[in-house]
């Protein structure tokens, strides 16, 4: 049963992969690219060095860019900069 619960977790969380990712480029694309592009999130020299500093910058920057973003679009766009960029 174990097994099941995990299985059918696990399916779910697949296949709305793509629409978290289209959401959260959306909103980038909108807002953070007045002031930069992908390439400030790929450079070596990158000053994010863990999960809560990332969520800290993505919610200063919302400041800048007139990112109107519930909370749960700020956490969609976090969760997208560390699975494509980041990886903490």
């Amino acid at each position: 049963m174990k097994k099941i619960i995990t299985s059918i977790a696990l399916a779910s969380i697949s296949l709305s992969t793509p629409l978290f990712a289209e959401g959260a480029r959306d909103l980038l694309n909108k807002n953070c690219t007045r002031c930069h592009g992908d390439d400030v999130y790929s450079r070596a020299d990158h000053k994010m060095k863990d999960l809560p500093q990332l969520r800290k910058q993505v919610n200063y920057c919302k400041g800048p860019g007139n990112a109107a973003w519930f909370d749960d679009e700020t956490e969609e766009v976090v969760q997208f900069l560390n699975s494509n960029f980041y990886k903490f």
